[in-house]
């Protein structure tokens, strides 16, 4: 990802010819020679905006010899809400909607591999949560997918690996749970009152707790520690100690976009 897991390719995968209409045929449509094993989600090209029917456009299924290509048409334009649009030209079709034809050509003949730059862009909340899902399905489906996103909160909940790129260098590559659970361990701590009671208590124990801005009516403090088994329930009894009313005490979960940046200062130097 450009950002969190970056993986980029120069090379065109998917062999295209783009010209001019000819004989009344829409010659930007006419057959390749794609690859059978592999397939990019590519950005939609202007070319194919003269095709006459949305259909060739979204699956191009002829070019990989699919079985029963209208079939297939029809399944994955359904997955991606584009059943109601079959027959429009792409020409009328939002950027959105010009994104899910893109999605859907890379995916009409099913490939083992598969290379998605920026999926989910211009698509809606909602469709970027189905097509996350389909993703998700297909790795469990033991499909190669190769992400490249700006999105690190999608890098999150899609990659089992990233690749996080600096100035055009790999400054760190890792199983996605493994870069989040990096770092010194820290913990929240909510409770009634103010602050300056729970600050003063954790005070002997020197963890240098912070106070976090209130949340739903609860005061916050947060501190680190590397042994979490000896230093919580000794935290937790000074709390108690000094009648601080404790709501919860919870580990936090570092972000893939914590990470990233933990890995990015890192790099700086």
């Amino acid at each position: 990802m450009k950002r969190s897991s970056s993986i980029e390719t120069s090379s065109r995968l998917v062999s295209r010819r783009t010209s001019r209409r000819s004989s009344g045929r829409d010659s930007s449509c006419s057959r390749g020679n794609p690859p059978q094993h592999v397939d990019r989600r590519p950005a939609p090209q202007p070319p194919f905006r003269r095709c006459r029917r949305a259909r060739r456009r979204v699956l191009f299924a002829r070019l990989y010899d699919v079985r029963d290509p209208d079939a297939r048409a029809v399944a994955l334009a359904k997955l991606l809400g584009l059943d109601d649009v079959l027959d429009k030209r792409l020409g009328a079709f939002s950027r959105g909607m010009r994104q899910k034809v893109a999605i859907a050509r890379a995916l009409v003949h099913d490939p083992p591999v598969l290379l998605l730059d920026e999926p989910a862009t211009a698509l809606d909340p909602e469709m970027a949560q189905t097509l996350r899902a389909f993703i998700v399905s297909l790795r469990a489906r033991h499909r190669a997918i190769l992400l490249t996103t700006h999105d690190l909160d999608e890098a999150q909940r899609i990659a089992d690996r990233v690749v996080v790129l600096f100035r055009g260098r790999v400054a760190r590559i890792g199983g996605t749970q493994e870069l989040r659970s990096g770092g010194r361990p820290s913990f929240r701590v909510s409770f009634a009152g103010g602050a300056d009671a729970a600050l003063a208590a954790l005070a002997p124990l020197a963890l240098g707790a912070t106070v976090l801005p209130p949340e739903n009516g609860l005061s916050t403090v947060r501190f680190e520690t590397d042994d979490p088994a000896n230093i919580n329930p000794r935290a937790l009894r000074a709390l108690l100690d000094a009648n601080v009313r404790v709501i919860t005490v919870a580990a936090e979960e570092r972000t893939l976009e914590d990470a990233y940046m933990a890995i990015l200062a890192e790099a700086r130097g």
